[in-house]
Formats: structure tokens, C-alpha cells, sequence
């Protein structure tokens, strides 16, 4: 096997034995729980993050090292961009009305739109990549 595929294959393998374990373990066996719920912040957070992830590493896993490469990239930086919108982002919100949204809503949604920019760009970037190579 190719040394590209052996770091694509720890990355999935890693993420899914976290979402295994988050499941069983902090989760109680509750989907719901790892998804929404009280407390678990970090573990919540980053399950909604290794949704996203394991999506794209699967896409990833049959594409070209370059394009893989410039997407490990973006996640670095998305990565980074995430926890300091998460921790900006009030843990909960006092008051009947606010528009404000809270640490859990923004979390889920950030890593909404990490998924759907991932294959956006994965696209664009394979795209690309088949012209440049005709």
C-alpha cells in the first residue's frame, strides 16, 4: 500500500474508534446524547466534529495524495477557526428571547458547514485536478 493511504486509513480507524467510544461510554448508548444533551461539552463537540471527518476521510481515502494533502490543510485551519467561534460562543443563554445561539447549536452547525465546504473543495479540487492532467 501507498504511505498516502496508510495516514488516511489511521485517520478513519481514530475517528471512528473515538465515535465507538463516545457512543458506549459518555453517551450511555444514546445517539441523542452524543448529539445534544447536558453537559459532555468537549466530547460533544468533538463527535459532531467526527462526523464531518470521517465523511470526508472516506471520499479522501479514494482520491489522489494532492488533493488529500490540500484538504488535511483546510481542516487544520477550519480546525483552529472552529474552537475559537466555539469559545466565543456562550456556553448557555439566560432569558426567554435571544438571539444569540448557544456553545452546542454553533458546534453542531460549524461542523455542518466544515462538511459541506470539505466536498465542496474536495470536488473542486479533483476537478481541477483531472483538467490539468488532459
Amino acid at each position: 500500500m501507498k504511505k498516502t493511504y496508510w495516514w488516511k486509513i489511521i485517520m478513519i480507524g481514530s475517528v471512528g474508534l473515538f465515535m465507538v467510544w463516545a457512543y458506549f461510554n459518555p453517551c450511555e448508548h444514546r445517539l441523542s446524547r452524543c448529539i445534544g444533551g447536558e453537559g459532555m461539552f468537549i466530547v460533544r463537540t468533538m463527535f459532531h466534529f467526527s462526523i464531518p471527518v470521517l465523511t470526508s476521510s472516506l471520499v479522501l481515502l479514494f482520491l489522489s495524495a494532492s488533493v488529500s494533502k490540500k484538504w488535511l490543510k483546510f481542516a487544520a485551519g477550519w480546525i483552529i477557526f472552529s474552537m475559537i467561534i466555539i469559545l466565543l460562543t456562550p456556553a448557555s443563554i439566560g432569558g426567554y428571547v435571544s438571539v444569540v445561539p448557544e456553545r452546542e447549536v454553533v458546534s453542531f452547525f460549524i461542523n455542518i458547514l466544515f462538511l459541506i465546504i470539505s466536498l465542496i473543495l474536495i470536488t473542486f479540487w479533483t476537478i481541477k485536478e483531472k483538467r490539468s492532467q488532459k
